[in-house]
Formats: C-alpha cells, sequence, structure tokens
C-alpha cells in the first residue's frame, strides 16, 4: 500500500498564507468597528455580563464579604 502525497507548490502555500492574512485582517477590522457602531444592544450585553459573573462583582466588594476583609 503505496502512500501519495500531493505536491504543492510554495506559490500556493504562499497564496494561502496571503489569503488568510488578509482574511484576518478583515475581520479584525470589522470587529473593531462594530465596537463602536450603533446598534448597542445595551440589554444583550448586560445579560451577557450577569452570565460571566460581572453582577457578582458589587457583592464581593462590600463591606461584610470574607474578600473584603483581606483589604482592611
Amino acid at each position: 500500500m503505496a502512500l501519495e502525497l500531493e505536491l504543492i507548490s510554495p506559490f500556493e502555500v504562499a497564496k494561502e498564507f496571503a489569503l488568510a492574512v488578509q482574511e484576518y485582517t478583515l475581520l479584525s477590522a470589522q470587529s473593531l468597528a462594530n465596537f463602536f457602531r450603533r446598534p448597542l444592544y445595551m440589554g444583550d450585553m448586560l445579560q451577557q455580563a450577569d452570565l460571566i459573573g460581572v453582577g457578582s462583582l458589587p457583592s464581593s466588594f462590600s463591606r461584610d464579604s470574607p474578600s473584603a476583609r483581606c483589604w482592611r
């Protein structure tokens, strides 16, 4: 059972790499632009922030919490 390998030209490898870099750059630029573009879905952002645990930050910094005692 012989294993056949396809030879790929270095030019084709370079083209594929350049295309990947271009696509990543475009995606990054669009993501950055969308961060500052309206409409901002404030309700969705607050819900997602709460799901990842941002909602528990005020209680962790409250005066009576165990984690706040180490700051005294």
